[in-house]
C-alpha cells in the first residue's frame, strides 16, 4: 500500500485462493493489515470473468480502502467479464498486458487499460540470445513509446 505522500507505508495483503469442488468454485479470502484510507492494488495472474477480482475489490473497499486498482498479467475477459468490471463500483482501474488480444473489449470498459509488453519480451529474448543479464530488466524495462 502507498502512504498519503506516495511513499511505501504499512503493507496489507489480501490473499485469495480458488479451487473447484463439486463443480462449484470455492473462494477463500484473507485480509492481513490495514487498508483504511489507502490505495489498494490487487495483483493477479489473469482476469477471466472478473468475478474473483470484483469480490476482492469489494472486500478491501468494505475495509475502508480509499481506491482500488487491479493489475492482471493476462486479460482473458471471457463471459460477463466486461459487465462485471463495469458493474463493480469498488474497482476504479484495471490494467492488463497485451498477452491476450482484447478484441475491442477495452472500448466497452472505461476502467480497462492495456500495457504493451512487446518491448520487454523482445529485449529479454535479445539478452538471452546474446548471453546478457535478463534480470537487468527488473530495474531497466524498456518503455513503449507508441500512443
Amino acid at each position: 500500500m502507498m502512504g498519503g505522500n506516495g511513499t511505501p507505508d504499512e503493507s496489507s495483503i489480501l490473499s485469495w485462493q480458488r479451487w473447484w469442488q463439486t463443480g462449484l468454485m470455492e473462494l477463500l479470502q484473507v485480509l492481513v493489515g490495514k487498508v483504511k484510507g489507502k490505495m489498494a492494488i490487487l495483483i493477479d495472474d489473469m482476469c477471466d470473468t472478473a468475478g474473483t477480482l470484483c469480490k476482492a475489490a469489494t472486500t478491501v473497499k468494505e475495509y475502508g480502502a480509499a481506491e482500488v486498482l487491479a493489475m492482471c498479467t493476462h486479460g482473458i475477459l471471457s463471459g460477463k467479464a466486461i459487465d462485471n468490471l463495469n458493474g463493480c463500483d469498488a474497482l476504479s482501474k484495471v490494467v492488463v498486458t497485451n498477452t491476450v488480444p482484447l478484441q475491442g473489449k477495452d472500448k466497452l470498459c472505461p476502467k480497462l487499460t492495456t500495457i504493451n509488453i512487446a518491448p520487454t519480451l523482445s529485449e529479454a529474448i535479445r539478452r538471452t540470445h546474446n548471453g546478457e543479464s535478463v534480470s537487468f530488466l527488473f530495474t531497466h524495462a524498456p518503455v513503449d513509446s507508441s500512443p
